[in-house]
């Protein structure tokens, strides 16, 4: 069985690729599931809960890594 989705290049303000991603579903990209994460730049998917990962190359926070719905997500 496939899964439909798209697979996007997730960029910081800047520019810089942080991962790309697998989304399934209509609309925005708002939080990403860890085990979504394909190509991670960033080094976001082995985190520990509570981690709010930067990007490599400007330095920004791009989010926190917390459980939703029993997963690890980005948001």
């Amino acid at each position: 069985m496939t899964t439909k989705g798209r697979v996007l290049d997730v960029k910081c303000q800047r520019g810089e690729l942080l991962f790309t991603y697998f989304k399934t579903g209509r609309g925005q990209l708002i939080k990403c599931f860890l085990d979504e994460i394909e190509s991670d730049r960033a080094g976001v998917v082995d985190l520990p809960l509570s981690s709010r990962p930067t990007c490599p190359g400007c330095g920004k926070t791009i989010g926190i890594v917390r459980i939703v719905r029993g997963h690890p997500r980005l948001s």
